[in-house]
């Protein structure tokens, strides 16, 4: 790869108006994680990703114009042999360049030979994925055998343009999904299949499931599985009317997916007074029922989270007209279908509702939420709290979270990410009927010190509590809401605002999912979603 390429390329984004935003995605690749050789790998999936999706009817005039026709013609006739190069492709990291490389200076590849290689001197490079991709482009056409320098530069830098230029015009780097391979015939036979529609993201795959159904969704090459499965025998969602999939806490693990269905309040009163939960079994694509035996007490408005083997519920409201606040759960293994407790001890975090929850690698964190009931509806500020604690499952221990100098202040259905290292809370609500707020502070565990984040700038409106997502990419905190998509940079203290229009039509029930490489958005009661590139 020539030097004269990466300032080639970054000034055609540029031209574009194309933003680096979010960086890589942060997963465990390359040479240990480092972020330069993380991007790198994305940014080889950027590029076979976009290669597939780009739309030949979709390039615009103005840039028809700057290639010749021969140009053109050789992209249509090469796309997807490209697409097959690149997925077959590794990235090998060298300290020197094989000989053949003549004189590329930052990286090479050749025919019949699927390693790119690259000088790990050089990795600092590889500032976003986006000027990664068209490193990897270029070499893609090296290896289906074209050598000529100065083609491979212009296919890397068509490409991207063309896809900076799809999309919605004021969402540009939402691209659609291929739609979800239910019908409308499976549909019409039963409502219920969209009205009872659970959704998570597990591993490498969205995940759709309802009683017949269950979806996998693979982002890196746009494809669907769908499998039927056997009929679900337990009737806990009918007998609760419409409104009762409120009550359900929907999660998909490496053996299957689990719903742990809450009793609940409909209209001011208890409706059902009691908790249970069903699995769906991957392998047998069959459901069952989850043990009680050890299960937390019944209870609603609970915490829950997922470790990367495990349900974990915690906290919530007892199942009664004049419920109490909890401070008990429990982790459920799907495999073993058994519950372990969490032990209570003096530094567990107050009995609450409202609070968030997250597994953060090997404890769980619980922070802010209510600690004294309060009718749902209700309108005023109850008693909410800004303290937690983490949760060792191993040594069975609490841990409590400061609240301190700079920490959030009090609040309900706070947002939280963990960076690696620390703890980001961010958001929420100080009550029902206000708008959500917007500001955060990050807590340092070893030091025990909370540092406050920059409030995001413009006219931001994150929309309703229930429809914002807080995630952390790798390098930044994002947040995604039904009016905005915002990402904060940790180091620079500062928000960048990805674009204020998400995709039409996607305003209202709508989850966005972080894979570590790219959002996947899902319309929920429907049959479609969009992909985010940062």
């Amino acid at each position: 790869m020539k030097r004269e390429l990466v300032l080639f390329l970054s000034l055609v984004l540029l031209v574009s108006c194309e933003k680096p935003i979010g960086g890589n995605g942060g997963s465990e690749v390359g040479n240990g994680g480092d972020p330069e050789f993380v991007t790198a790998e994305h940014g080889l999936r950027y590029a076979y990703g976009i290669l597939e999706r780009i739309d030949p009817n979709q390039v615009p005039a103005f840039l028809k114009s700057q290639y010749s026709s021969t140009e053109l013609q050789w992209f249509t006739d090469h796309r997807a042999d490209l697409v097959k190069v690149l997925k077959e492709a590794r990235l090998h990291w060298v300290d020197e360049l094989p000989p053949f490389c003549e004189d590329h200076t930052v990286a090479c590849a050749r025919a019949g030979d699927p390693r790119i290689y690259v000088l790990k001197k050089e990795a600092p490079r590889f500032k976003n994925h986006r000027e990664a991709a068209g490193n990897m482009i270029h070499e893609g056409v090296h290896l289906i055998g074209e050598a000529n320098e100065t083609l491979a530069n212009r296919v890397a830098v068509f490409s991207l343009a063309t896809w900076n230029n799809m999309g919605h015009p004021e969402a540009p780097h939402w691209i659609g999904m291929t739609d979800s391979p239910l019908t409308q015939e499976d549909v019409n036979k039963d409502p219920y299949l969209l009205r009872w529609q659970y959704v998570d993201w597990s591993q490498d795959r969205l995940y759709v499931w309802d009683e017949r159904f269950f979806q996998s969704y693979n982002p890196v090459n746009d494809s669907w599985e769908m499998k039927p499965v056997a009929e679900n025998p337990f009737d806990w969602k009918r007998s609760k009317g419409t409104f009762a999939i409120q009550s359900h806490y929907p999660m998909w693990l490496e053996a299957g997916g689990i719903v742990y269905v809450a009793c609940r309040f409909n209209y001011g009163a208890l409706t059902e007074a009691n908790a249970s939960g069903v699995f769906l079994d991957k392998q047998r694509a069959a459901w069952r029922a989850m043990t009680d035996v050890d299960a937390p007490s019944d209870r609603m408005y609970v915490g829950f989270t997922k470790t990367e083997n495990r349900a974990v519920i915690w906290g919530g409201q007892s199942c009664s007209n004049t419920p109490n606040a909890l401070n008990t759960g429990g982790f459920y293994d799907p495999k073993q279908d058994t519950w372990e407790t969490i032990e209570v001890d003096p530094s567990t975090p107050t009995p609450r509702y409202g609070h968030g929850l997250l597994w953060s690698k090997d404890r769980l964190a619980v922070w802010g939420g209510v600690s004294v009931y309060q009718r749902p509806g209700e309108l005023g500020v109850a008693q909410l709290v800004n303290d937690g604690a983490f949760y060792d499952p191993k040594s069975k221990t609490w841990e409590p979270i400061v609240s301190g100098a700079n920490a959030p202040g009090p609040r309900m259905d706070p947002h939280l990410a963990w960076t690696g290292s620390e703890l980001i809370v961010f958001g929420g609500r100080d009550a029902r009927n206000k708008p959500a707020l917007t500001d955060g502070a990050i807590y340092n565990p070893r030091t025990k010190k909370w540092r406050p984040m920059a409030p995001p700038a413009g006219p931001h409106s994150f929309g309703p509590f229930d429809q914002g997502y807080g995630f952390w990419t790798g390098s930044t905190f994002g947040f995604f809401s039904p009016q905005s998509l915002s990402f904060y940079d940790l180091r620079s203290d500062s928000w960048s605002e990805q674009g204020r229009a998400v995709v039409p039509g996607y305003e209202r029930d709508s989850v966005l999912f972080w894979t570590g490489f790219e959002g996947v958005l899902w319309k929920r009661n429907d049959r479609k979603g969009a992909l985010l590139y940062p």
